[in-house]
């Protein structure tokens, strides 16, 4: 992930400062994505006040269903999203903007578009030497996957993630490898 996200400002993306801004942006929705687990709709619904820089949380307003929920973050993930906003009120967006939107043009202050995104991070993967199919849906497994692997209760995880099944969260957790499992079985103690 970390090749993807420094991809973003490498010189095929462009070293234009409009494309600079963009890539600042895209970095940002990159790493909100991956490190909160929101769902793309979510993240691109985001509001400045949705984000407690003290707390460490994200307040999703309208999740699937309907949900509102609250979820964490952790703080190196929210000073990416902090460059952004500095960035952003420089722009002159205001706070009745989505967090990551259209910056210029007649569209400018809209929410971004989820094709968008999809291409951005699959020309940034590209871009990275990523050879793998890349969607920002699988920023949301690999939360999951990284949150496991960290030790964190599957329930508290599919609260993250706004599952109301635990049953979909196990799916998530398929990146697992049985290595991994076995490692850890043979590493336990009495």
């Amino acid at each position: 992930m970390r090749a993807i996200l420094d991809a973003t400002f490498h010189p095929d993306m462009g070293l234009s400062r409009k494309l600079g801004l963009l890539g600042l942006r895209n970095r940002a929705l990159f790493v909100c994505l991956w490190r909160s687990g929101l769902r793309i709709h979510e993240a691109l619904l985001l509001r400045p006040d949705d984000l407690d820089f003290e707390h460490c949380t994200v307040t999703v307003r309208r999740g699937k269903g309907g949900k509102r929920r609250i979820v964490g973050i952790d703080r190196h993930a929210l000073t990416e999203i902090n460059a952004w906003l500095h960035i952003r009120a420089l722009l002159g967006l205001g706070l009745d903007e989505p967090v990551f939107c259209v910056i210029e043009g007649d569209r400018r202050g809209a929410p971004l578009n989820q094709s968008y995104v999809r291409t951005r991070l699959h020309h940034a993967a590209r871009v990275a030497g990523v050879l793998t199919r890349t969607a920002p849906h699988q920023l949301r497994h690999s939360c999951a996957v990284e949150l496991a692997r960290a030790g964190t209760p599957v329930p508290l995880i599919s609260m993250q993630l706004g599952h109301s099944n635990v049953a979909t969260t196990a799916t998530y957790l398929q990146g697992i490898s049985p290595e991994e499992v076995i490692a850890v079985m043979a590493g336990r103690t009495w």
